[in-house]
């Protein structure tokens, strides 16, 4: 009984705690609104708390991301206090509580207001951003890639919205898989097309989520999934690809500062770059802060959620821990916790005078000041200055005031600094004895360089798509591109007008399938123009490649399907298939270096029926090695090499009287999906 007791009482104050750290309602940021050259895209992440490569993707976006064409509405957080307690919701999934939801729930207002917001006449189409677990696979393959995993995939309720004038959902998705696809890090990472079918199949979880209530309205609305297998930085990465993605199917002008790729992602994410204003006369920098920084004025009678804050980022607050401290969060992230000292706040005094070195400057309360050597306050009326981390001679004060004294960094006690360097130090500022005025933080570090960004414009240039009817979208992307399409607005079968606003995009590689490996042997590529530098891949004969330049014997190709970059013997290619490509080739003396590796993620066989029922089956094969195509043709591009007794899944079998299988399976990091003559497998 006893223990029950405490439990409800841990319970009562738990949601005490967290009530009173509903820190902010969501916030909408309308970017270059009212432009009608373009559609308006609605952007959301973090619904979900306990999903950080939605928000953080959100927070880059409203950072560095202009929009010079149509318009672009983001709310960086739906769920802040989700979000800052890591939670997926603190009152239970707010993502299912869209089809019905009692008055007296605690999420009740922030489930109306997007309401609201989705209804927006202004708003065309919608992208919201979430991470889920494992890798999506259409079939299943493994525990970590599967039906029921939601990572790395684009999701649509159904194919279309009918009447919509961006109602072609699983076209738009389609693009975007491959868009991503283009600049996956990992063949595991590959994106599928993930349609949830949701009225169909009476799906009653996705019923009740956002995206299908939007679709209630006519509205379209499309969802993007980072795998929480990866590392927040990639996870942003690949979302930031889907923004982009979308972006320029809807003619959407954009500009972005940095060049996208995970390092860059990777240094924006640092809070060392960021600053948070307090009440507006106390500026901390982000920077090494110290993990408790103790004493630290707050004011009277004031919940967090309360106490006003400032920041270029969208995910900075403050939240009341169970001790009563006040932790400096960053996401989920804690910064810093404040050990709080309470006083009454007064926001008058606007600058005070200090001698910075040999220089005196006014100084606005509230700034960071950059000191090489000293520091001097100026006396004034009426105020007194503590400068914490230093002790005047003498003086037993219980409130100091050290003014009109020199201060030399070495007579800063190191303890005291709020930055782990023990640079940085704060000096408050009172009126009358104990009213704060404000704080200026004196720093002994370099000044940061001015920031100066650089925007530049992105060209959109859509990856090949395939189109084709005996193809699912959920495999399309994986295969290799043919011609691009520009199908996207089934109401209007032209092509999207370009922006004429932006730049004339670079030249893109021509297509794929001109370029063939033609030696039976396969070719080896390198990292370096010599055949002393390592093999970063051996391709087989057949497979499509893009030179991207000549050097003497050498040539320098790319690969969309998985390498970036690497170099291969010149004489090793051709420009068209001269030479007979057998289904079946002689084993090689020894096994090549792709297939040393052996097969790590295995087929269910258990969830497998036998071929003649039409269903998915496992089958091996029984050949020394036959070659994996493109197409169910043998003029087909050779994508890989299975050995003998490999396995695999059949999905179908295809061309006439039914001599080609449709199959996929995993062989190390890789998804191999392609076509394999039936003669040369045998069924499990």
């Amino acid at each position: 009984m006893r223990f029950f007791l405490i439990f409800i009482s841990l319970i009562v104050t738990f949601c005490t705690l967290n009530a009173e750290n509903l820190v902010r309602d969501f916030a909408l940021y309308k970017l270059n609104e009212n432009d009608k050259r373009a559609p308006t895209l609605l952007l959301m992440g973090g619904i979900h708390g306990d999903e950080p490569g939605a928000y953080y993707s959100t927070d880059i976006f409203m950072r560095h991301y202009k929009i010079t064409k149509g318009s672009v509405w983001v709310v960086p957080v739906v769920n802040p206090h989700g979000m800052f307690a890591n939670m997926r919701g603190v009152y239970g999934d707010m993502n299912r509580k869209f089809a019905a939801l009692a008055t007296n729930d605690p999420d009740y207002q922030s489930i109306q207001k997007i309401k609201q917001l989705l209804a927006e006449k202004d708003i065309d189409i919608s992208l919201h951003l979430h991470d889920g677990s494992g890798y999506w696979r259409p079939q299943y393959i493994s525990n970590l890639l599967n039906p029921a995993r939601w990572g790395n995939c684009s999701v649509i309720d159904q194919p279309e919205l009918n009447g919509a004038k961006y109602g072609d959902l699983e076209s738009f998705v389609a693009q975007m898989v491959a868009d991503i696809n283009l600049h996956i890090l990992n063949p595991l990472h590959r994106y599928h097309v993930h349609n949830t079918h949701t009225k169909a199949k009476n799906n009653t979880e996705q019923l009740k989520a956002l995206t299908f209530f939007s679709l209630s309205l006519g509205k379209p609305a499309l969802t993007n999934e980072a795998s929480k297998e990866l590392d927040i930085p990639t996870r942003v990465y690949y979302h930031l690809l889907a923004i982009e993605s979308l972006l320029g199917q809807l003619g959407i002008g954009f500009e972005r500062d940095f060049e996208l790729n995970v390092a860059s992602v990777k240094e924006l994410l640092s809070p060392a770059l960021l600053q948070i204003k307090i009440e507006e006369h106390i500026t901390l920098p982000l920077d090494s802060l110290r993990p408790f920084l103790t004493h630290f004025p707050l004011p009277k009678n004031t919940a967090p959620k309360h106490i006003k804050t400032q920041s270029d980022s969208h995910l900075l607050g403050l939240v009341r821990n169970t001790q009563g401290n006040i932790e400096l969060k960053y996401g989920s992230r804690t910064i810093s916790t404040l050990i709080p000292q309470y006083h009454t706040f007064d926001a008058s005094l606007q600058h005070i005078r200090i001698k910075i070195d040999e220089q005196w400057q006014s100084v606005p309360i509230g700034s960071i000041v950059y000191a090489k050597d000293s520091i001097e306050f100026e006396p004034l009326e009426d105020y007194r200055i503590n400068v914490i981390g230093y002790v005047k001679p003498n003086d037993n004060s219980p409130m100091p005031d050290e003014v009109g004294i020199r201060i030399y960094k070495k007579d800063f006690i190191p303890r005291y600094s709020i930055d782990t360097q023990a640079l940085s130090y704060r000096a408050e500022i009172y009126h009358k004895k104990d009213i704060l005025s404000g704080i200026v933080i004196i720093s002994f570090k370099n000044p940061p360089k001015p920031q100066s960004s650089t925007y530049q414009a992105i060209a959109y240039t859509p990856a090949p798509l395939r189109e084709s009817k005996n193809i699912d979208t959920a495999q399309a992307a994986s295969l290799p591109p043919t011609k691009p399409t520009q199908k996207h607005i089934k109401d209007n079968k032209k092509p999207r007008p370009k922006n004429t606003d932006e730049p004339k995009p670079s030249p893109q590689p021509t297509e794929l399938q001109k370029i063939w490996v033609a030696s039976p042997r396969g070719v080896n590529v390198r990292t370096k123009p010599t055949t002393q530098s390592p093999i970063i891949a051996k391709l087989p004969q057949g497979t499509t490649l893009q030179v991207l330049e000549s050097q003497g014997k050498w040539s320098k190709i790319t690969n969309n399907a998985h390498i970036k970059e690497g170099y291969i013997i010149s004489s090793a290619l051709t420009d068209k298939i001269e030479t007979k490509i057998t289904d079946a080739v002689p084993l090689p003396k020894s096994p090549s270096p792709i297939d040393k590796k052996p097969l790590d993620l295995t087929i269910d066989k258990s969830s497998l029926k036998k071929a003649e029922s039409g269903s998915p089956n496992n089958a091996k094969i029984i050949v020394n090695i036959a070659l994996i195509r493109t197409n169910p043709s043998r003029n087909a591009p050779v994508i890989a090499k299975a050995p003998l007794g490999r396995e695999m899944q059949i999905l179908s079998f295809e061309g006439e009287n039914d001599e080609w299988a449709k199959i996929r399976y995993i062989f190390g990091s890789r998804e191999i999906n392609g076509y394999v003559a039936k003669r040369l497998l045998k069924p499990l």
